[in-house]
């Protein structure tokens, strides 16, 4: 099962404010098993009187996916939500008993081959004493077959020895190492190997010790997303936008539109704009919930600041507090005419 990690704890269910999807309190599976899942024996009382006001909501980690208990949010609100509760845990990607050795022993984990394949490997030709400042980098990879290759090649080319100077001797004896699945980097000389860790921004699970790492990387992130998000001057005004689901015979659309979603600016969206370019007649049932996005004095956005909201939707959400406004349901179609 796939669980994860909340500020360096193993959690598997918690509990977060409706309003901004803050992470209030966590507890692992075993506590929830114990209290044979009655929140109630091991939330503190303060997020039992969340939940019981509705300003809190329990979630949890079920293969990998932030699942949120039943409730009357609208889906867009639940998709908020989940989101910005993702956006601070990291799932990890093994099951229950692999995640307790690994978060206790990951460093003597990658020291094996397994491990080894999520540690980049440097190679580098150096003189026979190893020195730093005669290294020159050969090849980095992440691929112990080509990182043995490279070292099997230059052991050929006599470029560095693998157990004896003789370099044919040693290219038979790596082979004999590799075959036997035991290549013994101790024996090579005027070449020299290191590991270094795999870092993955997108996949948290590589980087879960090294959190200072995370949080200068999100800094940065915020802060070129903000400069992208600029010219919608959230941090002094309040834009108004909607998400949509548009549904037809030929499948479901999500799209954001400018203000309040009527069908003025769906019929004015490029969505709208491809259907009506390959369809004579056809039937739309469209979904509207409307949300604010920024603080200070409301506006409805533009068709051009809705793109700018759709294409960088991740960050405004997580950037700017959103909440919702109102929903709404219509039906249209398209109808045009045929060309003789």
């Amino acid at each position: 099962m796939k669980q994860a990690v909340f500020h360096g704890q193993e959690m598997w269910i918690g509990i977060a404010d409706v309003a901004s999807g803050t992470i209030r309190e966590t507890h692992t599976l075993e506590e929830a098993k114990r209290a044979d899942f009655h929140t109630c024996f091991y939330f503190s009382e303060e997020s039992e009187k969340k939940h019981e006001n509705k300003d809190g909501i329990f979630f949890w980690v079920q293969d990998g996916k932030v699942e949120l208990e039943y409730n009357d949010l609208s889906p867009y609100e639940k998709t908020l939500l989940e989101t910005q509760i993702k956006a601070q845990v990291i799932i990890l990607d093994q099951d229950e008993s692999v995640l307790r050795k690994t978060m206790l022993s990951e460093r003597q984990e990658n020291n094996n081959r397994d491990g080894n394949r999520m540690q980049i490997q440097i190679l580098y030709s150096c003189n026979e004493w190893k020195e730093h400042s005669s290294m020159k980098i050969v090849c980095a990879t992440t691929n112990p077959e080509v990182l043995y290759a490279l070292i099997g090649e230059s052991i050929k080319a006599g470029d560095m020895e693998y157990g004896c100077e003789d370099k044919e001797k040693g290219w038979e004896l790596f082979q004999q190492d590799y075959g036997k699945q035991q290549i013994r980097l101790e024996l090579l000389q005027y070449g020299f190997v290191e590991s270094m860790p795999n870092l993955s921004i997108s996949d948290k699970t590589s980087i879960r010790n090294y959190s200072e790492v995370y949080l200068v990387y999100t800094a940065l992130h915020n802060q070129r997303a903000e400069e992208i998000l600029r010219p919608l001057h959230l941090d002094r005004q309040c834009l108004i936008y909607s998400m949509a689901d548009v549904h037809s015979d030929y499948g479901s659309n999500q799209i954001i539109l400018s203000g309040f979603g009527k069908e003025e600016a769906l019929r004015a969206s490029e969505l709208f704009e491809a259907y009506e370019s390959n369809e004579d007649y056809l039937e739309l049932k469209v979904e509207v919930s409307t949300y604010k996005v920024g603080k200070g004095n409301m506006r409805e956005c533009s068709k051009e600041e809705a793109r700018l909201i759709e294409e960088n939707f991740q960050d405004v959400i997580n950037l700017y507090e959103t909440s919702l406004l109102s929903s709404a349901y219509y039906e249209t179609c398209i109808e045009r005419d045929l060309e003789e």
